[in-house]
């Protein structure tokens, strides 16, 4: 784990300074998760948040190189000159900051954020005498099967919200990049593509997924959950992202 780390680190390094400040977030993110089962019965949304870093993620390493260029800012490999003052480093926070608060890339996160904890949430009814009997806490040892089915839903149908609001908004975020809005202005380097039917319609797959993947799982019958679980998602993984690349890179 500790290897993995130091490589993770060392890669973020490499991208731009960007990733580098945040990456030791997401260590802490996906690191303490299992801790946490042992605190609150929301553990599912931290499970959730760490794999919501993902979008985030790839956005800071795709746009923050140019960013930088766009800015004026200099970056050595490894970063190894962004520390030289305190001042540098909270000016590459808040770089980093306004590089993912952009309205399209927080709702994708969003919506991976409810959508990986709702699929927990039914992953994690298998566990639930397991975690009862030593004292760790999930939402289904806090409402039961029945209850926790619910909540599960309720985080599936908030996770198909903020994908069609992610997909809404991405021009949005487009057309303040290519206008020079917010620090460090990407007008030679914003994207051209927009979002369309593709993008749409991938959402409609993936909302057919999540209906289909609830209507496997009851909460007096446990037996189909791995293929609720495991297939679905992957399911929705894949063929989501593969048609909004299509959408983006060439339809867009």
């Amino acid at each position: 784990a500790l290897f993995a780390a130091l490589l993770f680190l060392t890669a973020s390094a490499m991208i731009n300074h960007q990733t580098l400040i945040l990456a030791p977030l997401a260590l802490v993110i996906i690191g303490g998760y299992s801790l946490t089962k042992r605190w609150t019965a929301l553990c599912h949304l931290v499970l959730g948040l760490g794999l919501a870093l993902a979008p985030l993620g790839g956005w800071l390493a795709a746009v923050g190189r140019p960013w930088d260029i766009a800015s004026g800012n200099e970056w050595a490999p490894l970063g190894l000159t962004i520390f030289t003052s305190l001042e540098g480093a909270g000016n590459a926070v808040g770089e980093s900051l306004a590089i993912v608060l952009q309205p399209s890339v927080v709702a994708l996160a969003l919506g991976v954020l409810l959508w990986v904890a709702g699929f927990d949430v039914i992953y994690s009814l298998q566990d639930e005498d397991f975690d009862r009997g030593y004292g760790l806490k999930s939402i289904p040892v806090r409402m039961s099967a029945k209850g926790a089915l619910f909540i599960s839903r309720l985080l599936h149908a908030g996770a198909m919200v903020c994908w069609i609001l992610a997909i809404v908004f991405f021009d949005q975020t487009v057309r303040a990049l290519s206008q020079g809005n917010g620090a460090g202005a990407l007008v030679e380097y914003a994207p051209e593509h927009t979002l369309g039917a593709v993008s749409y319609l991938a959402l409609v797959i993936a909302g057919v997924c999540l209906l289909y993947e609830h209507s496997l799982v009851k909460h007096d019958d446990l037996g189909r959950v791995d293929a609720a679980f495991f297939t679905m998602n992957g399911v929705i993984s894949i063929v989501f992202a593969l048609l909004v690349i299509l959408d983006v890179f060439v339809i867009g």
